[in-house]
């Protein structure tokens, strides 16, 4: 008993190692990638206002359902023939399955843009009531060859598990490249078109560099190996993870496109805005399940249930320790945060803390989703995603026509608080594991007493309308949040997660 405790212990850390040493390399990666995001955004919404944003908001979200019909899943396709082929070294079946992929694509692209174009005006004017819409959508189409064909060849580098030139390609240089367009136009005092044409200029140039990296490292695409071409097994791969993304898609837009719908171009830039921060709460969840995910497989395939149980906790409650710490920042700094996108956007403040709150329960019930898919049960999750795909529709349909921004946001809210508690459910009933422990008590009772302290400093020192004065209360938060989390004193696990990570830094340094 006592050997297999040890046993039990010792495969314990050696997950946690796995989790704690490359979950902060992903975080690192995604922070990078949102930071450029929201310094872009922060310009872009100070040159050409609510309003016009709103437009490009409405187009973008168009483009992403339209790209999806671009790529018809085959990005998903090519993950999994490549990666399988690399590991058969299988070099002719290699080249095949990224040629045929990208042909697929350039030609879908070529001839849903093609529609696009020509449908533009009836879509801005007849349904949207928005004609400057017409010009974002014909600009923004041309770029999509080249984003769809990209996306072929990152999941091409990603199958060759050439993870940091995917990494840097697509998260990084192409949110930079697209920075350094917006200023050069923005310069020329461009505006509106100075962001379109930006999107579409880093488009372009991001093709470039993966078609570049991927030709570079896979020999057998410039060699004279002969291309095999499995196409049947790559289509019946790659439509049914289409549908999935389709609903995840809709999932994602439908509030900015019912918006647009209902409601003046203005409101749905200030929405983006606040949207685009409550995602923020998400990204610990986000770089967890990045490693986390293929663990839980590998535990589950090995029976090894009450150690996924107890990464399943541990795990669910650092991400809850950041992002509850995130979202109370948000929650008493939401107007002066929104300042820094211009004045125009301080009205959404109510509806951040709504979509906050949403965001909050979903980072709050772990890697639930990737709980069930990886312990075999996909369609569980496409049968989640569906409920919630519904859900939101039918919730921003009753609320936005009344309420407008801040119905679309208790309608996405609740949406997605009511899949995730769902989730939780599922995975509870069919694997009898929950994600909750007495020390999930510690992060939230460390969060409510930093935060009342900060809140009753306000009353002497207001600091709503004091961006610097803003900036100092939160870095008090901060460090009284990780000072009471210190007086609560800290789990044996999170003593070894903080010991590994010192001891990263150290070699880093």
């Amino acid at each position: 008993m006592l050997i297999n405790r040890m046993n039990q212990k010792t495969s314990f850390e050696q997950e946690i190692s796995k989790i704690a040493k490359n979950a902060g390399y992903g975080g690192i990666g995604i922070l990078i990638s949102n930071i450029i995001a929201y310094f872009s955004s922060a310009i872009v919404t100070r040159v050409i206002g609510a309003d016009l944003y709103g437009i490009f908001l409405l187009a973008n979200s168009a483009l992403s359902i339209v790209s999806l019909f671009a790529v018809l899943g085959l990005n998903n396709g090519v993950l999994r023939y490549v990666s399988m082929y690399s590991g058969k070294n299988d070099l002719s079946r290699i080249k095949g399955s990224i040629i045929y992929c990208a042909r697929v694509t350039l030609v879908a692209s070529l001839l849903i843009g093609t529609v696009v174009f020509w449908l533009a005006p009836l879509l801005s004017e007849e349904i949207f009531h928005k004609p400057t819409l017409t010009i974002a959508l014909k600009i923004l189409i041309a770029g999509l060859p080249f984003s769809a064909i990209t996306g072929i060849y990152l999941a091409s580098l990603q199958g060759l598990q050439l993870i940091k030139l995917k990494v840097f390609v697509g998260t990084v240089f192409q949110p930079l490249s697209r920075l350094a367009f917006l200023v050069v136009l923005f310069l020329f005092g461009f505006k509106l078109l100075g962001v379109l044409w930006a999107t579409v200029l880093s488009s372009m140039v991001t093709f470039v560099l993966a078609f570049y990296c991927l030709r570079k490292n896979c020999h057998c695409l410039s060699g004279k190996i002969a291309a095999i071409f499995e196409r049947q097994q790559i289509i019946n791969f790659s439509a049914p993870l289409f549908f999935e993304s389709f609903l995840n898609t809709i999932i994602g837009t439908i509030d900015i496109l019912m918006l647009g719908y209902f409601v003046a171009s203005s409101s749905v830039g200030i929405y983006g805005i606040a949207l685009r921060l409550s995602f923020i709460i998400a990204l610990p969840l986000t770089a967890f399940n990045m490693i986390f995910a293929p663990i839980i497989s590998n535990l589950y395939v090995r029976n090894e249930k009450e150690i996924l149980g107890k990464l399943f906790k541990t795990v669910t409650k650092w991400i809850f320790t950041l992002s509850f710490a995130v979202f109370l920042v948000i929650v008493l700094f939401a107007k002066p945060i929104l300042s820094i996108f211009g004045q125009d956007f301080v009205i959404g403040a109510f509806a951040v803390l709504i979509l906050s709150f949403g965001r909050l329960i979903d980072a709050g019930v772990g890697s639930t989703g990737y709980m069930l898919m990886m312990t075999g049960r996909p369609k569980i999750n496409l049968l989640n995603s569906a409920i919630l795909c519904v859900l939101t529709i039918a919730m921003n349909l009753l609320l936005i026509p009344k309420y407008e921004i801040v119905g679309a946001a208790i309608g996405t809210a609740f949406s997605v608080a009511v899949i995730n508690i769902l989730r939780l459910l599922e995975v509870y009933y069919l694997e009898k594991i929950h994600p909750y422990q007495k020390s999930f008590l510690k992060p939230f009772a460390s969060g409510i007493l930093a935060a009342s302290i900060v809140y009753i400093l306000s009353y002497f020192f207001p600091y709503d309308h004091n961006i610097f004065l803003s900036f100092a209360f939160g870095i008090l938060f901060l460090g009284l949040y990780i000072i009471f989390l210190r007086l609560f004193a800290l789990d044996d696990e999170d003593v070894y997660i903080l010991t590994l990570v010192g001891r990263r830094l150290k070699h880093v340094a």
